[in-house]
């Protein structure tokens, strides 16, 4: 069995960590949001949006335990979210140029698609 890489341990950390603040910010929003200009800013009940931030968080947390037990499935899941992310990227950055953290956050989702499909991580999940 080969044995997990630092690369995919740590993917599967900053994983669980988004989904400990999407958890977070969903509950926090149920327990304090009231805030009549938030709720416009979301196009909607803030008590949906807070309920599917606690449902994303979650589902991350999960996919992150998969992530170091070596699950494929887990694996496939975050590279389809981070190629989305790539792909929204794009999209922001044609309709405004300006927008340069899209920069940051394509490469962003090019390390982790790096590290998930490395050689090493690759011998992880092949398993």
């Amino acid at each position: 069995m080969a044995k997990r890489p630092g690369g995919v341990t740590f993917v599967a950390i900053l994983t669980w960590i988004g989904g400990f603040f999407d958890v977070l910010a969903g509950a926090l929003v149920l327990l304090f949001g009231t805030d009549p200009d938030l709720a416009a800013a979301v196009s909607g009940s803030l008590t949906t949006v807070a309920i599917l931030s606690i449902l994303i968080g979650v589902v991350a947390i999960a996919v992150a335990a998969g992530l170091l037990s070596g699950s494929r499935v887990a694996r496939i899941v975050v590279a389809i979210v981070e190629a989305l992310s790539i792909a929204g990227s794009v999209w922001v950055i044609v309709a405004t140029p300006t927008a340069i953290a899209e920069y940051f956050s394509i490469g962003f989702a090019v390390l982790i698609l790096a590290l998930l499909f490395s050689p090493k991580a690759n011998a992880f999940f092949r398993r």
